[in-house]
């Protein structure tokens, strides 16, 4: 790989990191604000989805620094402002939001999330980081699936749906 394809594909990869963060937060945010017992355990399980694709993704740029092509060559994490693009959607939770408003944004999320690696897989080389990007479009297709059926559940029976029967039914 040239040094300018491993560069952009670090940029690629801080946004990543920044917007599984900035998701991270959001769940975690909301995840106060539900009562529901229930409520609360899907959107922290969420939170741990994103706190591992952020993992995912250091190590991916842990490999590109281990390129040769980049030997000698001093690269500090960019600066990706988290009011840009996928990145920007707010974690905060505004007082006052229903539980199905939350489980909303947070379709948003991971629809914007799903979008991101979808463009970046048809872009990146062949290989470990493409491989990445789609196995997260997966994962970002699914949490949307889990939110839909949540938001249906909400809307229906006015309650959140047990966390055991979404991760059955989803997989």
């Amino acid at each position: 790989m040239d040094k300018d394809r491993a560069v952009e594909l670090m940029k690629v990869i801080d946004k990543a990191i920044a917007m599984e963060r900035n998701t991270r937060s959001f769940y975690l945010n909301a995840s106060g604000h539900v009562d529901s017992v229930e409520g609360k355990k899907v959107l922290r399980w969420l939170a741990d989805f994103e706190k591992s694709h952020e993992s995912r993704l250091k190590s991916r740029r842990e490999m590109i620094l281990a390129d040769p092509v980049l030997a000698g060559i001093k690269i500090e994490s960019s600066k990706i402002s988290t009011e840009l693009s996928e990145a920007g959607l707010d974690p905060e939770i505004e007082e006052g939001l229903t539980d199905t408003e939350i489980v909303v944004r947070a379709m948003e999320f991971e629809k914007k999330a799903g979008d991101f690696y979808s463009r970046k897989a048809s872009f990146a080389p062949e290989g470990p980081i493409r491989d990445l990007f789609l196995d997260l479009h997966k994962e970002e297709e699914r949490h949307l699936k889990i939110l839909e059926g949540q938001h249906q559940h909400l809307s229906v029976k006015r309650m959140w749906n047990n966390l055991d029967s979404i991760i059955r039914d989803t997989q």
